[in-house]
């Protein structure tokens, strides 16, 4: 092997690292003769069976980039009157991966002894003479030490990374929804004779998903990547097709660049922080598997590129989630910089969830306005409102300090919504459930229970309504010891012959025509454990003429000792009856008369220690002491229609009786306010 004649100046560094060698593969060969005027035949290769591989220090030859690299050679052999002439002229252009790695790696070079390489650039062209046999299948490293026979050992690994690295779009038609990763080689050094290149792909936690918001600023961070040579880029659609772009540039460790179409150039970073704005965000606790002390962080970044500076507005907002947040189940971070927002990320205080590294991150598109936005894991929306007014007779309820907890109360909202939850005015999130779901009508009745309830000036209650809040709406939500919407009763023939034109009042209703047509509710003692607290509430459409005297709306006893809603005699009135072992037996209160007109009506009352006090349609009967003696703890299985009612009954609510006059009367107005719309 012969060697290249080193024409450059001796202090020239050698290089540190080299790049990829690759599998030498072999050329084709052509033949050409001709017979000159002696008569001699000339026969001309100008190819080579066997190949080979040589790296070269871009300083030995000042190459740079763009410059075109041709290593050539001819000889010459007589055998008889034929001469054999063989030529190669090798080129390749150099690319600046080729500079900035310090290796230019000319691969397939045809075997022969060359004589000349010409050097065409941009200033001119040079020449210098070399004196190299090459070998085929051989591998060379040339530097300022000479040339030298080298083996190759490939594997997969990286070290070394960049500052941040920018991705231009358009130049690579990235799409919203497309997935990216990189392809790549570095030289890890020459040990003895052997060269170790590693090959690697790169892609971060993330897959480099695209969202819209990154798609539309023009261009996607990878924050930082490898250092070494890159020589593809792989985009992948979202239905799993694949677009492969052939890249040639160099990432150096610890600088900052700019990848487009022409490669990759080192960009300065101009980086501004934002951090106030007059917006909202509204997370759902339950939705991000939040605890106290969660920090959650939003960043949105707006890009220009200016020459080689990259300007980068910087957008955020943070907020430590506290006990009352989990408690009101959403937390709000508030004085958030209007936008659009593409990324959230959850700092947890602890791994105690099944959470392997203590850190949720959670990269979605959230549109956000000076319009309220909340966000679940699944959806985004804007905050529609709906109001609830009280009816006429109870606007002395939105005037009192006393703050109504834990009540119940039903709303219609638009059958357009997905299993939608309300927060009100204290930003409480309220969890509904569907009592009856018509996919023909416009809107869907749903009870929810707020957890305190105090008017504004008003006199309304507002709240702001989100869409898909939660997986579904069949929650069986807790609105009271027990409840019944009988949401699923299905009417017999005879009922509906009967009562076809009554109207349900709130979604379906229970008509029955029969005097066997009862049911009762199993497993449950209505009143608490000592016996001397309960509540109830029943809406009936009873026709005094259709059934007997003294039939059971809604009772329940044990050995005769409990209470009884009942018919009063033959009258249309109804009265409570309540029956004690030591105390008060067969004692009637609350008589309310013309009630039973064939029209809905709300019957409610609740014992609290020796008192009872009872309403009719939201208006106190009466309110009286009475001798509770034993006995009231044993009733259970309260029963509905026992006695020959023939009619309708809806919206059954068992409370534990420590309920104010007040609240017992905005539990009767919240549902008439929904009635009578």
């Amino acid at each position: 092997m012969g060697c290249f004649r080193n024409i450059f100046d001796a202090g020239r560094l050698a290089f540190a690292f080299v790049a990829v060698c690759v599998l030498a593969f072999f050329a084709g060969c052509s033949n050409t003769s001709s017979t000159d005027s002696a008569g001699i035949l000339i026969e001309t290769n100008t190819g080579n069976k066997g190949v080979a591989r040589i790296y070269v220090a871009p300083e030995l030859w000042d190459l740079s980039a763009g410059d075109t690299v041709s290593l050539a050679f001819a000889d010459r052999d007589t055998v008889g009157d034929t001469v054999f002439v063989y030529e190669s002229d090798y080129r390749k252009v150099v690319d600046s991966s080729a500079v900035l790695s310090g290796m230019f790696d000319m691969d397939s070079v045809p075997v022969g002894k060359y004589d000349s390489v010409t050097i065409y650039g941009l200033d001119g062209e040079r020449s210098y003479v070399v004196d190299v046999d090459v070998e085929d299948g051989e591998t060379y490293m040339v530097d300022v030490n000479g040339v030298k026979e080298i083996s190759v050992v490939e594997m997969s690994a990286w070290t070394g990374l960049s500052d941040f690295v920018y991705m231009s779009i358009s130049d690579f038609n990235i799409k919203t929804g497309d997935s990216l990763k990189l392809y790549g080689t570095e030289n890890w050094g020459v040990f003895e004779d052997t060269l170790v290149v590693s090959h690697f792909e790169y892609y971060d936690w993330t897959n480099l998903v695209m969202d819209s918001v990154t798609v539309a600023s023009g261009s996607a961070l990878l924050a930082f990547i490898p250092y070494g040579h890159y020589d593809s880029l792989l985009v992948t659609s979202p239905n799993g097709e694949t677009k492969k772009h052939k890249l040639s540039f160099y990432i150096e460790e610890g600088k900052s660049y700019y990848i487009d179409s022409d490669g990759a150039r080192p960009i300065a970073i101009d980086i501004t922080p934002v951090r106030e704005g007059d917006a909202q965000f509204y997370f759902f606790i339950e939705s991000f598997e939040m605890a106290e002390g969660d920090t959650l962080s939003m960043m949105r970044s707006e890009r220009e590129l200016n020459g080689d500076t990259l300007h980068e507005t910087n957008y955020f907002a943070t907020k430590v989630v506290s006990a009352e947040d989990v408690l009101k189940g959403v937390t709000k971070i508030e004085g958030v910089p209007g936008g659009f927002y593409n990324q959230l990320s959850i700092r947890r205080v602890s791994n105690e969830r099944g959470l392997s590294n203590g850190f949720k991150e959670d990269f979605r598109q959230w549109n956000l306005s000076e319009t309220p936005i909340f966000i679940s894991s699944s959806y985004v929306g804007n905050l529609d409102s709906v109001d609830v007014a009280l009816p006429e007779g109870f606007e002395d309820l939105t005037k009192t300090d006393e703050i109504f907890f834990d009540i119940p109360f039903p709303i219609f909202l638009p059958a357009s919504l997905d299993n939608p939850c309300l927060l009100d005015e204290e930003d409480n999130l309220i969890k509904l459930e569907a009592s009856e779901r018509d996919y023909y009508a416009d809107s869907v009745l749903y009870w929810g229970k707020a957890p305190a309830v105090k008017f504004s000036g008003t006199g309304k209650l507002k709240f702001r309504i989100i869409d898909k809040c939660v997986e579904d709406n069949n929650l069986q939500l807790q609105l009271g010891t027990y409840r019944n919407h009988f949401s699923d009763a299905e009417i017999s023939d005879s009922a509906y012959a009967r009562f076809k034109d009554k109207k349900d009042l709130l979604g379906r209703s229970r008509w029955v025509d029969s005097t066997d047509n009862w049911f009762y509710v199993p497993d449950f003692k209505p009143f608490s454990e000592d016996g001397y607290y309960m509540g109830l509430s029943i809406w009936f459409n009873i026709d005094s003429m259709q059934v007997s005297e003294y039939a059971q709306i809604i009772s329940a006893k044990n050995d005769s000792t409990g209470f009884a809603l009942q018919k009063r005699g033959a009258t249309g009135a109804v009265n409570l009856r309540l029956d004690t072992r030591t105390g008060a037996y067969n004692a009637l209160f609350g008589r309310a008369n013309g009630v039973l007109d064939g029209t809905w009506h709300n019957y409610s009352f609740k014992i609290h220690g020796d008192s009872v006090t009872t309403f009719i349609d939201g208006t106190l009967l009466e309110s009286r002491q009475f001798d509770s003696g034993e006995g009231f703890a044993a009733a259970f299985n309260p029963t509905i229609g026992y006695g020959g009612i023939r009619g309708g009954v809806d919206e059954v609510f068992f409370f534990d009786g420590t309920q104010s006059n007040n609240w017992m009367r905005l539990f009767y107005a919240l549902q008439y306010a929904v009635i009578r719309e």
